[in-house]
């Protein structure tokens, strides 16, 4: 009696891995996770990236629309009496993740992503 090929084929699924298979396996695996892994905080800094121009064009069309309108209204605002203010207060505009005028010392506390203004030293840089 003779015994058909084709069980053997559906049956050859079935089996155990052997070490050598299964470290294969796990070893492809673990590269193609590293690899896509890179590829998507690649793609999350762009994104990060692409939020933070578009909160400063945000920011600069609304400053440049205040100094249009004051400038309607009558002569130009003085530049230093705008230099070193808050540029969401300037803009007269808030975003959700602003948390508002802070001290360096409570900058460490901060939860990202958060856009803050530093109320003590604007400009000053050291």
């Amino acid at each position: 009696m003779s015994v058909p090929a084709w069980p053997t084929a559906f049956m050859y699924g079935r089996r155990r891995l052997t070490r050598l298979e299964s470290a294969i396996y796990a070893a492809v695996g673990a590269i193609l996770i590293a690899f896509f892994a890179d590829r998507a905080l690649g793609y999350m800094e762009l994104a990060e990236k692409a939020a933070m121009q578009t909160t400063l064009n945000v920011l600069a069309s609304g400053i440049n629309a205040r100094v249009a309108a004051e400038m309607l209204r009558g002569p130009a605002p003085a530049a230093a009496a705008w230099s070193g203010r808050n540029p969401f207060e300037l803009a007269g505009t808030t975003l959700p993740s602003f948390v508002g005028d802070l001290d360096p010392r409570e900058l460490a506390s901060l939860e990202r992503p958060a856009w803050t203004f530093d109320s003590v030293a604007p400009y000053c840089f050291s």
